[in-house]
């Protein structure tokens, strides 16, 4: 899902038009004007207006009009063409845009997700570890049905956390965020240690996370993970 906010572009703001003594220049101004003010919309819109090629349209309509235009006909060009600057009015007035993504920011965030999601489940904590699912997250394991949901998401914990490993760590986490910004996937290698009869063992296991940014906070929204071949 794309955040974006709403912002209004009130084309009256700043241009106080003088009566029409000199109809050719004030239409030719207006065009200016309204020109300007779109460009001005465009950079604060959304990638899927900045590319409308109605919009295009529109302006290249616009600028269609001829400089020298005499007197007698500017009104009638000036009334047909209204419905294309209320067109630009409705279509770039109030429209979404997104805010821009400081994806350095982003990936450090969830670097200590991830750094929290670890120690949740090292020191089997089960309600930490739930709190970074969203409720409608799916975990798929190996030799398993997925697991959808948070009612099905804590069994599962539970269970995994009755295994009797002592640590789990994760090797280096690798993320790459969307471009919307609302969207992330992380990756890892990561390692639980339990007992064995000459002394501890390791497991060497991977995963790979989608995250979810919802009304501003990341959670997942999907994790797999299996183990790798003995090394």
């Amino acid at each position: 899902m794309l955040r974006t906010r709403t912002t209004c572009v009130t084309f009256s703001e700043g241009h106080n038009r003088s009566p029409l003594s000199n109809p050719k220049q004030d239409l030719l101004d207006w065009i200016d004007y309204v020109s300007d003010r779109w460009a001005f919309a465009r950079r604060k819109s959304a990638s899927r207006y900045t590319d409308s090629g109605f919009a295009n349209e529109v302006l290249n309509r616009l600028l269609e009009y001829p400089s020298p235009i005499i007197p007698d006909i500017v009104m009638p060009r000036f009334i047909k063409a209204l419905p294309l600057l209320i067109a630009i009015l409705l279509f770039a007035g109030c429209q979404e845009y997104s805010e821009p993504v400081d994806f350095e920011a982003e990936t450090e965030v969830l670097r200590e997700l991830g750094l929290q999601w670890a120690a949740a489940e090292s020191n089997k904590d089960l309600d930490a570890a739930l709190a970074l699912y969203w409720d409608d997250a799916v975990m798929l394991v190996p030799n398993q049905n997925p697991i959808v949901g948070s009612a099905a998401l804590r069994p599962a914990f539970e269970a995994f956390f009755q295994m009797p490993f002592t640590s789990l760590e994760s090797g280096p986490v690798e993320i790459e965020i969307a471009e919307s910004g609302e969207m992330a996937y992380s990756w890892a290698n990561y390692y639980i240690s339990v007992p064995g009869p000459e002394g501890s063992v390791t497991m060497s296991n991977k995963f790979i996370a989608v995250w979810t940014k919802r009304d501003g906070e990341w959670k997942i929204s999907a994790n797999m993970s299996n183990s790798n071949p003995p090394s």
